[in-house]
């Protein structure tokens, strides 16, 4: 049946103004006609004139004929995802069977009783779907190492299902593939489609007794003769109360090992220190000796990852307005025996004093400095900044003798090496940063105060080459380094400074510099160290962040209302940037007695920004390719991967090849570069899936002993699946509420049923077939001939 219905081309406001319009129009045009024609012919040409004006207006009201058209053929789509990962083999499921056995029963069910009504799809999923049968269920053991409950969700979704669909998932809830994000996302786009999910919780709480080790950083870049920290996190679950030796080994040979004892099943930190004399790639494992009735043993070691190079981190130093802090940091960073360091100091504006401190080729003898050594270590009497004497030589070279006492980025001390030092008056800095290669040959370049006479256009077109394409590290270690900051500058920092009133301010670590680990925090029980150091001042209040921006530590005072960043990272490119505020930290290496129990922090927070900054640099200027394994543990169901950066200048053509070599591997197998993204020298390895064992890759045809030239992995089974076995009831929850369903309460098929029907009936839109009434050729030649019949008749009646 049709039915007439109007859907205006026009605001129906607008079209009641032009009806309105019209008559108006008509009533003053009759009764100026009415003294010129007869009463019949008036009427007649009225009565034209108004079919005339109406039929358009009728157009604009956009008639159309509804006829309802019966539902589509076929019936709803119900898809029931049974869980099908190693969890689910918990026997919890009620009366002695598995999780599993009680989630097959229940879909059995649905499919046997519901199938008259709906068109029922089974699929069990682990890492992915995959349909199944109702008989195929009972057969099935239930043993996928990832249960990945968003890809399964998104794969039983179908966007043109006119008859309606629905989702019922039987599910522990452990979703251990990727985080919980993705899952609220697939249950987004299943409300998107009209397709609510109906989660059923299968399990319960089963503890289970494991012990993990996991490594707080699993491969680290370090220098010869350099004292590592190896630190592991040790992860008990059931074993509050018990011990467990955790041992360092180096392949076959036990380097040390500590008894650790779990008050709770709080995870412990256990730290060992490595060092190696020679360059190379140096596997180590952490192990934990196994705990009586363990759920697996798979995770008692993992492994720790050493990269020794022997080439020393080069460190330039910029200062326009030296002060006490310069001279600290300077003699902290001199101390470390893997650093050379370059200083340039505005003395006057055409002279600038240039020190160098580097290895030297053989043993130092004796301890010669000259005088403008001595004076540029010494502070001057007001204590407002380093005094120079530069009236000798131009350029004097002395050698000298390392400290005994100099430490690594841990604290703990270097073999002393022979130290070279060298001096010299320059006449333009920012000319000599503006030169095409002096970057290059540092790793790390330091901004003091008043920095903006070493930047200029041209030396921050080659700071800006050299944070993105050689991956340098800038570290603006007094907040701004200009009073006024150029545009050129601002791109590259992290922080919009406003000028304000001095403040001072203590700073304190934010969650993002706990986890790097490099002094001691509240998770130590010794306290935030930073928070109980003196207070520093700054006079330029951060007022604005990059969006990527990182905050590892914030400055509180009591005159702010909230605390300000105080410490600030960004990556820029390969490379990165930082921001340390505050003036005055050199009292953090000059302590009051109340403070002696904080005396390494400076010296080890210093040394520690300097290492984490190396390390995670893509080359070192000396080196011209680097291979790194993407991780150091791979799962035997996820792809292996690596990543190889060449230097721009030495990319040859043919490309080297990746030789891959592996306990699992009957032959070394070799693997082509695959350019990764539109950065030169950067490309992907891909080993595809591996089986379980060790691993080790090497550009094929380098030195052995060359160690940017080989990685080494382990692939290893996911063990997730067999200890954390506790349901995740709240997650199911937020599924069906999201998506529109609801968490069954019982396993009854009625139940799911009732819910579908009531939800495909207010929610399956009614389907309607319109069809324009008017939007025909006899419609529109009618409208033309009224027109002129009218225009016709007013010619003949002397109205026109």
């Amino acid at each position: 049946m049709k039915t007439l219905i109007f859907e205006p081309l026009i605001p129906i406001a607008l079209w009641a103004s032009l009806i309105a319009v019209a008559a108006l129009l008509l009533v003053s045009y009759g009764r100026n006609a009415a003294r010129r024609m007869k009463r019949g012919r008036l009427l007649a040409v009225l009565s034209l004139m108004t079919a005339a004006v109406a039929l358009p207006l009728l157009i604009l009201l956009n008639p159309q004929w509804m006829e309802r058209l019966p539902p589509p053929a076929g019936k709803p789509l119900l898809n029931v995802l049974i869980d099908a990962s190693a969890s689910m083999a918990t026997p919890d499921g009620g009366e002695g069977r598995t999780r599993y056995a009680s989630a097959a029963e229940i879909a059995t069910a649905l499919t046997e009783q519901l199938r008259d009504r709906y068109e029922i799809q089974l699929s069990t999923f682990a890492d992915a779907a995959t349909p199944a049968g109702a008989a195929d269920l009972a057969t099935k053991q239930p043993s996928g190492e990832y249960t990945d409950i968003a890809a399964a969700l998104r794969a039983s979704l179908q966007t043109d299902r006119a008859q309606g669909q629905a989702v019922v998932l039987l599910s522990d809830g452990i979703h251990n593939a990727g985080s919980d994000a993705q899952v609220l996302e697939a249950a987004r786009l299943a409300d998107a489609l009209s397709a609510p999910i109906y989660t059923q919780v299968l399990g319960g709480t089963t503890a289970v007794r494991d012990l993990a080790v996991e490594m707080r950083s699993p491969q680290e870049l370090a220098f010869v003769g350099q004292r590592v920290p190896v630190r592991a996190i040790v992860q008990p679950r059931g074993l509050a109360g018990g011990r467990a030796q955790i041992a360092l080994w180096d392949g076959d040979k036990l380097l040390e090992a500590r008894e650790v004892t779990f008050a709770s099943d709080t995870d412990v930190e256990v730290e060992f220190q490595v060092q190696q004399d020679r360059s190379g790639v140096f596997r180590y494992e952490v192990r934990a000796e196994p705990m009586p009735q363990e759920a697996t043993l798979a995770n008692n070691q993992s492994m720790y990852l050493l990269r020794v190079v022997d080439e020393p981190i080069r460190v330039l130093v910029l200062e326009g307005n030296p002060y006490w802090d310069t001279k600290f940091l300077m003699r902290t960073l001199a101390t470390d025996q893997a650093i050379e360091l370059t200083s340039i100091v505005q003395l006057t504006e055409s002279r600038f004093l240039e020190r160098t401190l580097e290895r030297a080729g053989g043993d130092a003898t004796g301890d010669t400095r000259n005088e403008a050594a001595d004076t540029s270590e010494h502070t001057a009497g007001s204590g407002n900044g380093i005094e120079v004497d530069t009236g000798g030589a131009a350029e004097k070279t002395a050698p000298k003798a390392a400290d005994n006492d100099s430490a690594s980025g841990d604290g703990a001390p270097l073999p002393a090496r022979a130290r070279h030092e060298a001096w010299k008056i320059i006449p333009d800095a920012a000319a000599r940063l503006a030169e095409a290669g002096t970057l290059s040959r540092y790793q790390i370049v330091v901004l003091g105060r008043d920095a903006d006479v070493f930047l200029s256009d041209a030396a921050i077109v080659q700071l800006r080459r050299w944070l993105s394409h050689d991956g340098g590290s800038l570290v603006c270690f007094r907040g701004a380094p200009a009073l006024q900051i150029n545009e050129r500058l601002r791109q590259l920092l992290p922080v919009r400074w406003n000028a304000a009133r001095e403040s001072r301010f203590r700073m304190q670590l934010t969650d993002s510099g706990k986890e790097l680990r490099w002094i001691p925090t509240a998770d130590d029980g010794r306290g935030d160290a930073l928070a109980q150091l003196p207070s520093l001042s700054t006079v330029a209040a951060p007022a604005d962040l990059q969006p990527q921006a990182v905050v590892w530590a914030v400055g509180a005072s009591s005159s702010a209302e909230k605390p300000s960043p105080a410490a600030v990272a960004l990556s820029y490119g390969l490379g990165r940037v930082v921001v340390i505020e505050g003036a005055g930290m050199w009292r953090w290496a000059f302590l009051a007695p109340q403070f002696r129990d904080q005396q390494p922090v400076y010296a080890t927070l210093w040394h520690s920004l300097i290492r984490w900054l190396v390390g995670n640099a893509g080359l070192l200027p000396t080196q011209t390719l680097s291979l790194r394994s993407d991780k150091v543990r791979f799962s035997a169901t996820e792809p292996a991967t690596a990543t190889l950066l060449v230097r721009e200048s030495a990319i040859r053509d043919p490309l080297p090849v990746v030789e891959l070599q592996g306990d699992a591997l009957a032959a070394p197998q070799n693997f082509p570069l695959i350019a990764s993204g539109e950065e030169p020298g950067a490309y992907r390895i891909a080993f595809g899936q591996l089986r379980e064992g060790r691993y080790q890759a090497r550009i094929a045809g380098s030195a052995a002993t060359d160690p940017t030239a080989q990685t080494i992995f382990d692939v290893r089974s996911h063990v997730d699946e067999l200890v954390n076995l506790t349901v995740n009831a709240g997650l199911m929850a937020r599924i069906a509420e999201m998506s529109g369903g609801a968490v069954l309460a019982g396993t009854e098929p009625a139940e799911v049923a009732t819910l579908v029907d009531k939800h495909l009936a207010a929610n399956l839109p009614e389907r309607v077939r319109k069809t324009s009434a008017w939007d025909r050729w006899w419609v529109i030649v009618g409208v033309f001939a009224l027109w002129a019949c009218t225009w016709g008749l007013r010619r003949r009646s002397g109205l026109i």
